[in-house]
């Protein structure tokens, strides 16, 4: 368990380091991403909603790419 949390401040620090910014408005920038899952007869899917700036800077920092807007498609019986 020990481990798994100085893994955890690791990978806080460098995401600051990366960003220039703390982890708290790292993360509570990071909260405005998020995915809603839409169904009808046919179809359950998936999307995430607009990436906005603050959002895609930090991406970018991190040298992670933005997701995709579809998620996952999945026909219904």
């Amino acid at each position: 368990m020990f481990g798994s949390c100085v893994l955890a401040l690791l990978i806080q620090r460098l995401a600051e380091l990366s960003c220039g910014r703390s982890w708290h408005r790292i993360r509570d920038c990071l909260e405005s991403l998020q995915a809603t899952e839409f169904f009808n007869l046919n179809y359950r899917f998936f999307c995430r909603n607009e990436v906005s700036k603050k959002v895609r800077d930090i991406l970018n920092a991190l040298k992670i790419q933005t997701p995709k807007q579809l998620l996952h498609l999945e026909k219904l019986s």
